[in-house]
């Protein structure tokens, strides 16, 4: 592990936490404050069920009725605007704006920690602007949706554990995060492993007292079990009630080539950067993490586009669905995924030269572990991994781009900048083509609207505020 200091003074992470925060508003705000942001298929959710949750709960507050709502997610993000409508009402644009900052903070906090662990504020800047041009990230920052409230909370802990030196106290507020990351999304439970780690690595390496650490370690993940646990007796499932049927955990094995798939593509320019590395093949890293590609690999089967089964939406889906799909078994998927699989076992490589390989080998098992997480769900959207997939490719990123006092050519330094800005670029040209291009197209969202056949749901009718 680094025993180098997170942070440099001056101090970058504020500087390129706020040049974060402010591209995400340049994207999002003003299609949220004009009103101009009618596109039925990327705001299903939020005219579905969130904003007319986070009104219920609005309408009940104090006293709300957690028992059955209409959400699969856990309360978390409904609960916290509820709270904030008490004082700046429960208007659409509001709600809006107000469920946008969980973006704001989302991508300030990556460029933060990752400003602050390479010493310059406009790198971790670059690192973080995929994220940010996202389209899926900046969907979910323009309607209330759940998704960033989450991730934002995961963030803190994955970028803390992979990058901070354990200690009770932070150890601490990793826990808290991951309490709040499950209480916005029960299946956050996934990323406990981090404090957990993050908490043995400390003690491995003399970093304070091993008994005083351990104790630490398991006082910070009892929060997060204890509200799933309780969540899990309070509706009879992981789950409310009335999404019981709907979301059953269901093994989808396809979820990790689909990640990787995503990665590979993603992460694609980064390969300017680090080149070949032949010698990377050999390593022990490597043989595991292709192991583990190839037997995961042989038995998704199902990874044939299916409404039925969740596996539907996205670029990734779309590309199946046009490729052969012998016996189900996606010959894209199949294709794609171990460059994935590659990149992530090239970047480990490039991490271990820059003597911070501990780091990327617990960022990369995290990654596994996402994946992991979700082939236990239902739906394999490209929602649910784009934006995750591109925290962990900036966390990789940023231990495999040299830093300051690292031997390494100007030119080599220019190759990451050029590979970095392609990776922000790509996902521009996604939000232009699937986001903004569309929006500028439907116009403005018209007051009342038909969702899935009727006009106001049953739980709109009763959260609507009293006149």
């Amino acid at each position: 592990m680094d025993s180098r200091p997170a942070t440099r003074t001056p101090r970058p992470g504020p500087t390129a936490a706020l040049l974060a925060a402010a591209t995400v508003a340049a994207c999002t705000w003003p299609w949220i404050l004009s009103g101009w942001d009618f596109f039925t298929q990327k705001s299903f959710d939020h005219d579905r069920f969130h904003l007319h949750l986070v009104r219920l709960f609005a309408g009940q507050w104090p006293r709300v009725d957690l028992t059955d709502y209409p959400s699969a997610t856990g309360p978390g993000m409904h609960l916290a605007l509820a709270t904030l409508a008490q004082v700046f009402g429960t208007g659409e644009t509001t709600l809006q704006w107000l469920g946008s900052l969980f973006g704001l903070a989302l991508a300030a906090t990556v460029a933060w920690y990752l400003a602050a662990w390479r010493g310059r504020a406009v790198q971790g800047y670059l690192l973080a602007l995929p994220l940010a041009f996202n389209p899926y990230f900046l969907g979910n920052s323009i309607w209330v949706m759940t998704d960033n409230a989450s991730l934002w909370m995961l963030a803190i802990v994955l970028l803390g554990a992979t990058f901070a030196v354990a200690t009770p106290a932070r150890l601490g507020r990793w826990g808290v995060a991951a309490a709040a990351a499950c209480l916005v999304r029960q299946i956050n439970l996934w990323v406990l492993p981090a404090i957990v780690l993050g908490g043995w690595r400390a003690g491995r390496d003399g970093h304070g007292s091993r008994g005083r650490l351990a104790i630490a370690t398991v006082l910070a993940t009892l929060p997060a079990i204890a509200l799933v646990a309780f969540f899990a007796w309070l509706w009879g499932g992981l789950t409310p009630p009335q999404f019981h049927e709907y979301h059953e955990v269901k093994i989808q094995t396809s979820a990790v080539p689909f990640g990787l798939a995503i990665l590979g593509v993603y992460g694609a320019p980064l390969w300017l950067a680090l080149g070949p590395g032949g010698g990377f093949l050999r390593k022990p890293f490597t043989v595991v993490a292709l192991a583990a590609w190839a037997a995961i690999t042989i038995v998704a089967s199902d990874s044939f586009v299916s409404l039925e089964h969740g596996r539907i939406g996205g670029w990734v889906w779309t590309l199946v669905r046009e490729t052969p799909v012998p016996g189900g078994w996606s010959v894209a998927l199949t294709a794609l995924s171990p460059a994935g699989t590659l990149l992530l076992a090239r970047l480990v490589d490039a991490s271990d030269r820059r003597g911070v390989g501990s780091n990327a080998r617990l960022a990369a098992v995290l990654f596994g572990g996402f994946l992991l997480a979700h082939a236990a769900n239902r739906v394999v959207a490209q929602r649910y991994f784009d934006a995750p997939t591109l925290v962990f490719l900036a966390m990789l990123a940023a231990l495999a781009w040299p830093r300051a006092g690292d031997e390494a050519a100007p030119k080599e330094r220019n190759r990451w900048l050029a590979a970095l800005a392609a990776v922000a670029a790509m996902q521009f040209a996604f939000a232009g083509v699937s986001l903004f291009r569309p929006l500028l197209r439907n116009g403005p969202t018209p007051e009342h609207r038909v969702i899935d056949g009727v006009g106001e749901t049953p739980w709109e009718e009763s959260a609507r505020p009293k006149s």
